[in-house]
């Protein structure tokens, strides 16, 4: 059975803050769509991003095709059709990076069950079937049974059986949809696809690596040779031009991870796994200090707690084991009453060094999002989003540059709720920040 896989909470989590303020590796900006900001002194708080972007306040977007070529993938030799049109088929390289297994590497230890021969021709078909299959599938924009039907077949194929369904099981999945256009989502989101390339697939490629691999044993016993195969996780980001309602044009990034379960007797794929997420977004002309100013006033609330961390002071809710997830964020508990659930957790981030490619207080306006500026004591700049992120949660986050020894820094603080608490908790969350250099 095929289905799709949800990560953990804190795979989930780290995706998410991911997905935000800052630069793209497949994305230039520049300033073909964006106007100088006087219609920005009209705009209150909170400001849609559609709002934005019909004010001419967002800059179109570019891809950078160079880091497809980076990532090995190609041009195909033949062309495919969606209801938008003909597209050029993306194609991998033969050498490409993402098809090579070594047998000295991170999994090395899988040769103790499986022959290096089909590891070698697992990882390099499961790399080809990603991205030419599955990443350029006509089902990226098109729900149509025509669209299906190829992915279908190339899916039969890989698992040596015919017969597949591979909407029905994306339909059943948790976060299949996300990635395939199922009910039309993409285009009730308000964006379609640009004009396809002629020369070029339609989207570059990023991030194409194998991120996994163990053994595959569903059937196998202590000892069974015979029963086992390879399961191998590959991971993507696709960047992609689509025009939005105000007509300008956006970038739709996707993370997608498929996982592929294959069995040494056969070579034939067994099961799949997948997950999938995304956003739209385009760069807000002025940066954060563009943003209409949410008025806040500084108090802690009664029953909350100051804490520090870097140089950001904020207050949760006092009590609770606070979790270190290892990778720089910290959750404090955020249960309260006006919290969205007992279980809310409060996140923070920083301080992180701003690199020397990015923008210092530039803001990445995504669709869906109310955006807010913010003037917090000791920030340089600061600014706040609230909307439902890629998994449909409903989330508030806070984004602050401050200084620390003479560096400019980035902090961040996001929660979830609900649609009726998120701009009082922001207003509650914000007039307990400050943020002081040392």
């Amino acid at each position: 059975m095929l289905r799709a896989r949800a990560a953990s909470p804190i795979a989930l989590l780290l995706l998410v803050l991911t997905a935000c303020s800052g630069g793209d590796a497949g994305t230039d900006t520049g300033a073909a769509g964006a106007t100088a900001g006087t219609e920005a002194m009209a705009l209150t708080v909170p400001v849609s991003t559609t709002e934005l972007g019909a004010a001419g306040l967002l800059e179109d977007v570019e891809l950078d095709w160079a880091v497809s070529a980076d990532n090995g993938i190609v041009a195909g030799a033949g062309t495919a059709t969606d209801r938008y049109g003909e597209y050029v088929r993306a194609a991998l390289a033969p050498d490409a990076a993402v098809r090579s297994y070594d047998p000295a590497g991170p999994w090395a230890e899988v040769l103790d069950w499986l022959d290096p021969a089909y590891v070698q021709q697992a990882v390099s078909d499961g790399a080809r079937f990603f991205v030419e299959e599955w990443l350029d599938s006509a089902t990226r924009w098109d729900d149509s049974a025509e669209a299906w039907a190829a992915l279908n077949a190339a899916t039969g194929e890989l698992m040596g059986r015919v017969g597949q369904d591979v909407r029905v099981w994306a339909a059943d999945g948790e976060d299949a949809h996300r990635f395939f256009d199922l009910d039309d989502w993409r285009e009730g989101l308000g964006v379609r696809p640009v004009a396809y390339p002629t020369d070029q697939p339609r989207f570059v490629v990023s991030d194409l690596a194998v991120t996994d691999m163990g053994v595959y044993a569903p059937f196998a016993e202590d000892g069974d040779l015979e029963n086992v195969g390879l399961s191998v996780t590959f991971e993507a980001t696709t960047h992609e031009l689509v025009t939005t309602a105000d007509g300008g044009v956006a970038l739709m990034r996707q993370w997608m991870t498929l996982t592929l379960g294959s069995m040494q007797s056969t070579g034939n794929v067994e099961q799949l796994w997948w997950n999938s997420n995304y956003d739209v977004q385009r760069r807000l002309t002025g940066g954060m200090a563009a943003l209409p100013v949410l008025e806040t006033t500084p108090a802690v609330p009664a029953g909350w707690e100051p804490t520090t961390v870097g140089g950001l002071t904020f207050a949760v809710p006092a009590g609770g084991a606070v979790q270190d997830d290892g990778d720089g964020w910290l959750g404090y508990p955020f249960g309260t009453s006006t919290q969205a659930g007992d279980d809310a957790m409060f996140w923070v981030h920083g301080p992180r060094d701003i690199g020397a490619d990015e923008t210092p207080g530039s803001w990445i306006a995504l669709e869906g999002f109310d955006n807010y500026g913010l003037t917090i004591p000791g920030a340089t700049v600061a600014a706040a989003e609230i909307g439902h992120d890629m998994w449909g949660q409903y989330r508030v986050r806070i984004f602050l540059h401050g200084t620390t020894g003479g560096d400019l820094v980035a902090y961040r603080v996001e929660w979830d709720t609900t649609p009726e608490r998120a701009e009082a908790e922001l207003r509650q969350v914000a007039g307990t920040l400050s943020v002081t250099s040392s």
